[in-house]
């Protein structure tokens, strides 16, 4: 009968003893895969109408890209001639609004025109070809006779026509 207590007690032991390790993870949330100097086609009708250029690419669960280090974009004419180029510092593309949010030291030029703009942020639409900055966001365009601040753009892709939604500043006015 001893025997028998000490077994069981060794048993009730053993098992209260024995204990496992679970851990839990958090769920996986960072980008499914990254590519390095990444370089994307835009054509219409076969015509290369954009490149983009990125040093990095992080493709993001809910299908959007991010674009931490940058952009470089060049808008091609119908013959295949840059007119317009625009930088930035990051980027990230909005898969379900299909737009592009563009951040961070961003300059366009109008090579044909010889005008840059400068802001801090603006949206790339690929589909309707327009640019645009948000109403509260300062936009500068420098063009050969005139500097033009304001805020707020709407503007074609290549930037050969623009609007600022909010001027300010000194500019001329033709008759």
């Amino acid at each position: 009968m001893y025997r028998l207590f000490l077994v069981c007690s060794l048993l009730v032991f053993c098992a209260c003893s024995v204990q496992e390790d679970v851990k839990i993870f958090a769920p996986y949330e960072g980008p499914l895969a990254e590519i390095h100097n990444v370089e994307s086609l835009f054509s219409d009708s076969a015509i290369v109408r954009v490149k983009m250029k990125s040093p990095l690419q992080y493709e993001l669960q809910n299908n959007d890209r991010e674009f931490p280090k940058g952009v470089f974009l060049e808008f091609y004419d119908i013959k295949g001639n840059v007119e317009t180029t625009l930088e930035s510092n990051y980027a990230l593309y909005d898969s379900e609004q299909k737009i592009y949010h563009i951040k961070g030291n961003v300059i366009i030029k109008n090579i044909i025109k010889k005008e840059q703009l400068n802001s801090e942020e603006l949206i790339w639409n690929p589909v309707t070809e327009i640019i645009s900055a948000p109403e509260d966001v300062q936009v500068r365009i420098q063009t050969q006779e005139e500097m033009l601040i304001g805020k707020g753009l709407t503007a074609k892709q290549d930037f050969s026509e623009y609007k600022i939604l909010q001027p300010t500043g000194i500019f001329s006015i033709e008759n």
